[in-house]
């Protein structure tokens, strides 16, 4: 299994990610149950993710790109959700901010 993990982290990012996305329009959908499960089993597979030495700089890099850029856009596309022009400010930045983390943790 930790062979398989440290083989495959970016599928294993994209599906927490993913797990990550539905939690949290659970959340939204007041589905509390779902929403908490949904977030042990993320916590779960993350101690074993990272217990198998996949690189910790880019696997966090690249869960953080994702989540952030997947639950902005279910943000504004499904709930429509408005912002404020320093809300897209602050949205921009903190996109530029993690994408250059995770461009730092690429290179090494």
């Amino acid at each position: 299994m930790t062979a398989f993990l440290a083989a495959h982290w970016r599928l294993v990012v994209v599906l927490l990610a993913v797990a990550n996305l539905i939690g949290d329009v659970a959340a939204k959908a007041h589905r509390p149950v779902v929403s908490g499960a949904l977030g042990c089993v993320c916590a779960l597979v993350w101690a074993v993710f990272l217990g198998s030495g996949v690189p910790l700089g880019r696997t966090t890099a690249w869960f953080a790109v994702l989540s952030y850029v997947a639950l902005s856009v279910v943000g504004r596309v499904a709930f429509h959700e408005s912002l404020t022009t320093p809300q897209w400010a602050g949205l921009t930045l903190g996109l530029v901010a993690i994408g250059l983390l995770a461009w730092v943790a690429w290179l090494r």
